[in-house]
């Protein structure tokens, strides 16, 4: 076990968007998060990522659990080249650099050393999310992901994600491409 989640709550100005909602989290799920724009979803995984609080309930780390997450919307110093930037988010783990070289490799995104405002939207996303997967962690949370990604660059992340899954660890994703 990973996490305990118990009796989540959460609102949005007057819109209940979690209702005592009760679960566990254990290594190697892989959990997929789909529904409509606005119920809930993003604000979940922020409360799970611990980068929100829920209004009321408890979440339970089991142990020292490593959590890595991508928000949907992101905010990034675009003054930073490309490696400056996964340097920053991976503390400077040479393991992780080269991890992250290999994803952005992978995933065609050749330029390390442009700025990142020199970069095209999807490249951005990339960058990002390539810092995500190759930060050590236990538990992976990816929103909506496949946002402004082409068919090749999805299937390419799913083989990422398999691995990592397949190496001990845990996935969570909203996605609205249910492929």
């Amino acid at each position: 076990m990973l996490l305990t989640c118990k009796n989540l709550k959460c609102q949005y100005g007057e819109k209940i968007l979690i209702d005592n909602i009760t679960f566990n989290i254990r290594k190697t799920d892989k959990i997929g998060l789909i529904g409509v724009n606005g119920t809930g979803k993003s604000t979940l995984l922020g409360i799970l990522a611990g980068v929100r609080e829920p209004d009321s309930g408890d979440i339970e780390h089991i142990g020292n659990v490593r959590i890595s997450y991508m928000p949907q919307n992101f905010n990034i110093n675009e003054d930073l080249t490309t490696m400056e930037y996964i340097s920053e988010v991976v503390k400077g783990s040479e393991t992780a650099l080269y991890e992250a070289k290999a994803i952005l490799t992978k995933l065609e995104v050749f330029d390390f050393d442009k700025k990142i405002n020199e970069l095209s939207g999807g490249t951005k996303r990339k960058i990002v999310m390539s810092a995500a997967l190759a930060k050590p962690c236990d538990l992976l949370i990816l929103d909506e992901p496949t946002t402004g990604l082409h068919t090749d660059d999805i299937k390419k992340l799913l083989v990422i994600l398999n691995r990592i899954v397949d190496n001990g660890d845990t996935v969570i994703v909203i996605e609205h491409n249910l492929d």
